[in-house]
């Protein structure tokens, strides 16, 4: 009957219509929520890193996390990061998992993956090409990935889909830029709770990492 002042929301709410829709509140908008945020850049390098407890079927359908600044120096090792998912908290490393991916370069590109088995593998085990860091001073790369509805149960399987970019500095003065597309599924029921990403040989890097919920 008389006009009256909405009080302002808290950082990062949108204005938007109520649940009775019949009023207005501030509250959190619709697309993608900022979830968890990670920096080890100019710190301790680390081989693996997990990330768990974010994904919240009451809220939201599917995820992305941006892997980048992903800095790995020269090591005798090998550098081909690898992505398990966690189911109960934890990595799921049963042999269960299938992927493929395809990276491109310079002169050609490369064909990845045991997508045309039909026996699993413990984990997606190339998320880029074959540059290994055991061939070069250091390597740069960066990660977009796409979790599709992880938390569903009972339908057989729970896919990933990654984008990839990679520079490599080579001992001499040589540099391999690769980019490419990569797929995955880890064969399971069960709801998947976050992920595992980390590198072969134990090979360790720094990264920085976001991760976005897509609200309902």
């Amino acid at each position: 009957s008389a006009d009256q002042r909405l009080a302002i929301g808290t950082a990062g709410q949108a204005l938007k219509v109520n649940g009775a829709a019949n009023g207005l509140e501030y509250g959190n908008a619709a697309g993608m929520t900022l979830l968890y945020q990670h920096s080890s850049t100019g710190g301790t390098a680390v081989n693996s890193f997990s990330v768990d407890g974010y994904f919240d079927d009451s809220k939201y359908s599917h995820y992305k996390a941006y892997v980048y600044d992903h800095f790995t120096a020269s090591s005798s090792g090998s550098n081909e990061p690898s992505l398990r998912l966690n189911v109960g908290g934890s990595a799921d490393t049963s042999n269960n998992y299938f992927w493929s991916l395809d990276t491109a370069y310079g002169s050609g590109h490369h064909n990845r993956g045991n997508g045309t088995g039909v026996t699993g593998v413990s984990s997606m085990a190339q998320m880029q090409g074959t540059w290994q860091i055991s061939n070069n001073n250091r390597q740069l790369q960066n990660f977009e990935i796409l979790f599709f509805n992880p938390t569903t149960t009972g339908l057989g399987a729970k896919y990933v889909r990654w984008i990839t970019s990679c520079f490599a500095q080579g001992t001499g003065s040589n540099g391999y830029f690769v980019s490419g597309t990569g797929g995955g599924m880890l064969e399971t029921a069960a709801a998947v709770t976050g992920f595992t990403m980390f590198s072969a040989n134990s090979t360790t890097f720094t990264y920085k990492l976001t991760l976005y919920g897509y609200k309902k």
